[in-house]
């Protein structure tokens, strides 16, 4: 089968598969462009242009017979999955994020990553990267050396007031130690992430230059909580330390402890088993009180009291279930829409901000790549704004 591409006049046809293969590969795979020409079997040069240019397809690839396509796709796949770990993404299994989902959010840290390696000649090796690889210690073996080697104040965390500050200091911790934290930011990324797409964030492998993707939920109707952003950006730092190079998705409504060492590790890190154990859980209340203490989600606390033996099996389904009903019942908080350069600077990283900043200052970069990089050519964003945001 085919599809008729006009031009005035004239016409001439491509491969119906070879299309569907590329686009369905791309975020542009429910363009209206797309949709409507499977519909009517026919889309004009002009428009098969202009979606191949946003779906960073070059249009002569539409051309091409299927065996060119399915090689050059297996190609990008692969050059794509560099960065992360194999098998990481499905492109057609339930429950695992597209790699087309977030395709074009990964191919701009890869550049990121790249961009300031060619031009910092003194960047060293994270020191983080893989280290707990082939640890022999415990979980809280584990856990603690992390803490003390990202700098991250636990008595910071018990007497915070709010949850969003606990997720900044801990952020801020390790962006001081070279591990970048990109944050979705709906309207100031390479593209919107779908609905459906299920997964709390990414980690983006480089030895010098790692980068942890944070989705805030803003594409939904509701934003993650920080609790439930706290413990994600705690899982991707563990999954980075131990080599695991993936998409997670971190589910605090499970029935039962998750079996998986990453997890284990990360509930640790922010509830110690040795200061959990010692907390009184004999109602809800308890577990709400607890969960704010520690800065997650009640739902968070409650599976960690259940891996320490505080709550039964039973209880713990009690308690989830009026969670999850309380939850749905809450005002779903709306993202704003924040300042431009503030928008930005989430998205693009604090701390990876000021790294292509001090190449600037050293006349590595021009000003005009400062621009491009991470204001993403906007020009209602002035580069003395965005340095005082840092």
């Amino acid at each position: 089968m085919t599809i008729t591409v006009s031009l005035g006049h004239s016409t001439t046809t491509i491969e119906r598969e070879a299309f569907v293969a590329l686009i369905e590969d791309s975020w542009q795979r429910e363009a209206k462009e797309f949709l409507e020409a499977l519909e009517a079997s026919r889309i004009s040069f002009t428009k098969l242009v202009s979606l191949g240019r946003s779906a960073e397809i070059p249009y002569t690839l539409f051309f091409a017979p299927i065996a060119v396509v399915e090689a050059q796709l297996k190609r990008k796949q692969e050059v794509l999955l560099r960065g992360v770990s194999k098998g990481t993404f499905s492109l057609n299994s339930r429950g695992k994020v597209r790699l087309a989902d977030v395709e074009l959010i990964v191919k701009d840290m890869l550049r990121k990553q790249q961009l300031l390696k060619r031009n910092d000649p003194e960047l060293p090796d994270n020191a983080f990267v893989g280290a707990l690889r082939g640890s022999r210690r415990s979980v809280e073996g584990d856990a603690d050396w992390l803490i003390t080697q990202l700098g991250v104040d636990r008595s910071y965390l018990l007497r915070v007031k709010t949850k969003e500050l606990a997720f900044d200091h801990f952020l801020d911790s390790l962006e001081e130690h070279n591990i970048f934290v990109s944050q979705s930011m709906r309207n100031y990324m390479p593209q919107a992430i779908p609905k459906r797409a299920r997964f709390s964030g990414i980690c983006i492998r480089d030895k010098k230059v790692p980068f942890l993707f944070v989705n805030n939920g803003d594409h939904r109707d509701s934003l993650e909580p920080a609790g439930r952003r706290l413990l994600t950006l705690a899982l991707l730092t563990v999954c980075l330390a131990r080599g695991k190079f993936k998409p997670v998705a971190y589910s605090d409504e499970s029935d039962d402890p998750i079996e998986n060492r990453e997890f284990e590790i990360a509930e640790e890190m922010l509830m110690p088993a040795a200061a959990v154990a010692g907390r009184e859980v004999s109602s809800l209340d308890d577990v709400k009180a607890h969960a704010d203490t520690y800065c997650v989600t009640p739902s968070a606390f409650l599976m960690r009291a259940r891996r320490l033996g505080l709550v039964d099996a039973f209880t713990a389904r009690d308690y989830i279930a009026v969670l999850r009903e309380e939850f749905r019942n809450l005002p779903k908080a709306q993202a704003r829409q924040p300042k431009p350069v503030n928008a930005l600077r989430k998205y693009s990283s604090a701390g990876y901000s000021r790294a292509l900043l001090r190449q600037m200052d050293a006349r590595r970069l021009p000003a005009s790549e400062i621009t491009r990089v991470l204001f993403q050519n906007r020009k209602s964003v002035s580069l003395n704004e965005y340095r005082a945001t840092l």
